[in-house]
């Protein structure tokens, strides 16, 4: 059996609704999930110009089995996120936060869909405690261009630490393993795929004692066919059934 048609089968079983639930049909109003241009594995997998899988794709296609509708994947540059939730070029966002987005309070959110930890890893051989942000004071910190860091970002720790920009968390991994730089921040979803499918997890220490956690929602158009509180009760019964720990599990 072909591995990619075996894929398609566990994931129906993955999100298939709990009885009852209602059935996407091809006259109901798709969803259109919004994801940005700089979203890599494992959140998005592309082939060929279609999203064939990927965190966000597996939670899009459990939350359209939920509600009913069909599904639309549609990226946007990551500067207009925004500008495409509020003309309703898409209907929702799916894994984000209010703080991240200027005009936050023009759109409707979610209730939270899971808190993320964003964790410090190190090259075996030159690593150092890590308890809390002092600790990071004077050191180089491979990050992502453009993203927003919890204190990090903030006074007095913006000028203290040494932020080093890269546009992926695979360039970061590189830098680190050969020495330019003395940490990196990563999200755990994107180490824990890095280290399954190109880095060796003994070349690397990660930091267990302290990481920083950001809590994420979806945030909703205000054109969009289904409300906030819609997706929220998806999203209670995703907590309940412990869907998303599954999904996530998919690509550890």
């Amino acid at each position: 059996m072909p591995m990619r048609f075996l894929a398609t089968i566990l994931l129906c079983l993955l999100v298939a609704p709990a009885g009852g639930a209602p059935v996407a049909t091809a006259s109901a109003e798709p969803l259109i999930f919004l994801y940005n241009d700089h979203l890599k594995e494992p959140y998005i997998f592309v082939e060929q110009g279609q999203v064939v899988s990927g965190i966000h794709w597996d939670l899009a296609q459990y939350l359209g089995q939920k509600l009913g509708r069909p599904v639309i994947m549609r990226e946007a540059p990551r500067k207009r996120v925004e500008q495409y939730l509020l003309e309703g070029k898409a209907h929702v966002l799916l894994l984000t936060n209010p703080a991240w987005l200027p005009r936050s309070d023009l759109l409707h959110w979610t209730i939270r869909v899971y808190t993320e930890h964003d964790q410090i890893i190190q090259r075996q051989g030159r690593t150092f405690n890590v308890e809390s942000l002092e600790d990071l004071s004077g050191k180089r910190l491979g990050t992502i261009q453009g993203y927003i860091y919890e204190g990090i970002s903030d006074a007095p720790y913006r000028d203290s630490i040494i932020r080093d920009d890269a546009v992926s968390f695979r360039s970061n991994f590189l830098r680190l393993k050969r020495g330019r730089l003395d940490a990196i921040i990563v999200p755990q979803a994107q180490s824990d795929h890095l280290f399954r499918t190109e880095f060796h997890r003994a070349m690397f220490h990660v930091v267990t004692t302290w990481s920083i956690p950001h809590e994420l929602f979806s945030a909703v158009s205000p054109h969009s066919p289904v409300s906030a509180e819609q997706l929220s009760a998806a999203y209670r019964d995703m907590h309940r059934d412990q869907y998303f720990e599954r999904i996530l599990a998919r690509y550890r």
